[in-house]
């Protein structure tokens, strides 16, 4: 899945990415803190698992022709022709590799893909990207390591909350966990909507914590951050 085809599918368009920006800059206005919200198609190509997924579908199809040469080769030669052995295994062999090439293609299917991927490597992968991502944003560089990141991965269906030291310092990790699980449910019936909720419901837990100074510059750029556009 690209970009662009996420953002459709999301129904996010450049009003909506206004009001994310909006959202973001209205809760940073009563907060020291620095949120940046990312989306990304996946956080893995997971090409292995969908290859080896192919590969034993393949490998099945393979075994069952060999199993059933004495009923295929006999209704192949009745309705076509009379073919020499070698012939038969050249068939069988394309057909796996048309079978494996098929399985895999079928594979990049988000919804097919979830439930071939094991969740341990989803988890593996998310938590990754949501890290890298973090750093080459620059959420990290903020004066008083205020930062943190609202990070959504959505092949994965799954939203990582990562704070800087300053901010998790004082406030637990668990203070994200349900604001991160209420945003993965409710991401595809709205996202803008799920998403700008997310961003109030950080700021509220930075404001108690980490309220506004005086001097309260925006460190971090409000843009929704697209992982897999232009710029990213």
């Amino acid at each position: 899945m690209t970009a662009k085809s996420l953002l459709k599918k999301l129904k996010i368009d450049e009003k909506a990415k206004s009001q994310i920006d909006d959202a973001i800059k209205n809760v940073e206005m009563k907060t020291s803190g620095e949120i940046a919200v990312a989306i990304a198609p996946e956080s893995d190509s997971y090409s292995f698992y969908e290859l080896f997924f192919g590969v034993i579908v393949g490998v099945v199809t393979f075994t069952a022709m060999i199993l059933l040469s004495n009923q295929i080769i006999p209704a192949l030669e009745k309705h076509f022709w009379e073919m020499p052995k070698w012939f038969f295994a050249a068939l069988t062999s394309g057909i796996s590799f048309l079978v494996i090439a098929f399985v895999f293609a079928l594979t990049n299917i988000p919804f097919i893909d979830r439930k071939i991927i094991p969740l341990s490597a989803k988890n593996e992968a998310v938590e990754a990207k949501a890290e890298s991502t973090f750093y080459r944003a620059g959420i990290n560089k903020t004066k008083e390591a205020s930062g943190i990141l609202i990070y959504v991965s959505y092949l994965e269906q799954k939203v990582r909350i990562l704070a800087d030291f300053g901010i998790a310092s004082k406030i637990e990790v668990s203070a994200w966990n349900q604001i991160a699980k209420d945003l993965a449910d409710n991401l595809k019936s709205n996202a803008t909507e799920a998403i700008c909720k997310a961003v109030k419901d950080c700021g509220k837990i930075l404001e108690e914590n980490f309220p506004a100074k005086e001097e309260n510059p925006d460190e971090i750029s409000n843009e929704l951050i697209i992982l897999g556009g232009r710029k990213w």
